[in-house]
């Protein structure tokens, strides 16, 4: 089922889209319509992400898309909508659709003031899915929708403020996993000191967030400081800190048995980048209060990522990513179920452009590998998938 976007905080960023998509008279407008289709091959070695009794399967996925994109002087906008139809060789009661809609748009409405939006709903018919921020295996399908408004002003040619709106929504075909809410706001101020200080930039943000169930809410206040610095043409260096305040709120059935919890704690970033002319990558760390991807609550993120992607030739390219991710959380800390589990990730893709414009023809093969060690079950999951995947889009000008 789509989802209801009658609500202020679903319609709002759907107006403000659809009115940046929409082609204003006498101006300049480009008007992009992109038909797109993509063809994937799949082997998964664990489809359910189980650490036993692990199914194996051939998963074939057939998704046509249509992006309609809109740009002028003061306007961009994006939305794009499809399908995605699997079907397991072994496993042919799986078989089932999937469908998305995303769309992103900015309006300058000044000269110092610019607003944007996004929004994005996505039913995932995958027997279970990795969560990108958390790396959490979630062993049922589920529905994401998504909203934001945001607007930046200028106020000078050194300082610029930010503020921004988001809600979304996770929902969950298994009873295991907790429909979940989440809110969030936050507001920022950038600040560039020229030749005081050359190619670095500095930046304050205080975000105020909210993940809640039928069963909990976890409320986090958060402030942090950053400084981003060019070290060189090729290389850039990204330090973020500061603090947080939670609380956490959690009850039975009917309200019964409530109880709450109060933590404070640090959160932080580090990230080193390289910007080559064909080689590119970057090693970051993090620490940080995440939502725990239906487990009732949230969890505290400590990672390290390193990814590295190579322009070989005009038509090849590839990228390798790695990821180490321990996620954790006291019983009614964070979350309703403690959480101790450590992730690693590893993916590793070769890109071929087979066909350039008009028609855009490519192919891509891709290899993950995913491992959670639970330390509370002393399980262990490990799901290797190899793909290969044939993308084919015609943009066509109005």
């Amino acid at each position: 089922m789509f989802p209801d976007i009658s609500a202020p905080k679903k319609l709002l960023p759907a107006l403000f889209l659809l009115a940046l998509l929409a082609p204003a008279p006498l101006k300049a407008d480009e008007l992009i319509v992109t038909p797109a289709f993509s063809v994937r091959e799949e082997y998964n070695d664990n489809v359910f992400a189980q650490s036993s009794d692990r199914r194996r399967d051939f998963i074939t996925t057939l998704s046509p898309v249509l992006t309609v994109s809109n740009r002028n002087e003061r306007v961009s906008a994006n939305l794009s909508g499809g399908v995605n139809s699997l079907h397991y060789l072994r496993n042919s009661s799986g078989s089932a659709l999937g469908y998305f809609v995303r769309g992103t748009g900015s309006y300058t409405a000044a000269p110092r003031l610019s607003l944007s939006s996004d929004l994005g709903y996505l039913r995932d018919s995958s027997a279970s899915s990795i969560d990108p921020a958390t790396s959490l295996v979630v062993s049922s399908r589920s529905e994401r929708q998504s909203y934001r408004l945001g607007g930046r002003y200028a106020l000078s040619e050194m300082a610029s403020s930010s503020v921004g709106l988001a809600y979304s929504r996770d929902d969950y075909d298994s009873q295991t996993y907790l429909d979940t809410w989440h809110y969030q706001g936050n507001a920022g101020i950038d600040y560039d000191p020229g030749s005081r200080l050359p190619r670095t930039k500095l930046g304050s943000l205080l975000t105020l967030r909210r993940d809640a169930t039928d069963l909990s809410r976890v409320d986090s206040l958060s402030a942090t400081l950053g400084v981003t610095r060019e070290l060189s043409e090729l290389w850039r260096l990204s330090l973020n800190g500061g603090a947080r305040f939670t609380r956490s709120e959690f009850h039975g059935a009917g309200g019964a048995g409530r109880e709450s919890h109060d933590e404070s704690g640090g959160v932080g970033s580090l990230a080193l980048a390289y910007s080559g002319e064909k080689l590119s990558g970057s090693l970051a760390l993090s620490h940080d209060l995440n939502s725990a991807s239906g487990r009732g609550g949230a969890t505290k993120v400590t990672g390290a990522n390193l990814t590295v992607a190579e322009r070989f030739t005009r038509d090849l390219s590839g990228s390798l990513a790695a990821a180490y991710v321990w996620n954790r959380s006291d019983p009614n800390e964070f979350a309703l179920q403690p959480i101790d589990e450590r992730s690693r990730n590893l993916t590793g893709s070769l890109r071929y452009q087979i066909a350039d414009a008009p028609s855009e023809l490519s192919l891509e093969a891709r290899y993950s590998y995913n491992n959670t060690q639970n330390r509370l079950l002393g399980t262990e999951m490990v799901q290797n998938i190899f793909m290969l995947r044939l993308n084919w889009q015609y943009p066509m000008f109005r």
